[in-house]
């Protein structure tokens, strides 16, 4: 069974997109609009897509496309250990701090708080 896609709870999904697009290199697939708002925007992640998806509060409600509050716990890119290092550059040329840094991955946040990692478990570098 493989992951189908993820949705991300965002107060601004425009702006979110676009970290995932300019410095994770995301394809964005689709945008939807609700009126002349964006709604949401879907991002291909390899054979996975991430849905970034408007919330208007972190509150939830009964509406099954509403039920939101933002973030998750983490989410982790797969990547393989020879690109380790050029990713890692890249963040802290983007002046995204590095949360922290375990043999087989790298922690980070996007601008919402959400937090992310690049994994290459279980090689080793």
């Amino acid at each position: 069974m493989n992951i189908h896609h993820i949705a991300i709870a965002s107060k601004d999904p425009e702006n979110l997109s676009l970290f995932y697009e300019n410095i994770l290199g995301l394809v964005r697939i689709r945008t939807n609009f609700e009126a002349s708002t964006v709604r949401s925007v879907w991002l291909q992640a390899g054979s996975s897509i991430i849905m970034i998806e408007r919330c208007e509060n972190d509150s939830r409600t009964t509406d099954a496309f509403l039920y939101k509050k933002s973030g998750f716990h983490l989410l982790a890119f797969s990547i393989s250990p020879g690109e380790r290092i050029r990713l890692k550059e890249n963040l802290l040329n983007h002046s995204i701090a590095i949360e922290a840094e375990s043999d087989f991955s790298i922690y980070f946040f996007d601008p919402e708080g959400n937090r992310l990692a690049f994994s290459h478990y279980p090689e080793n570098i």
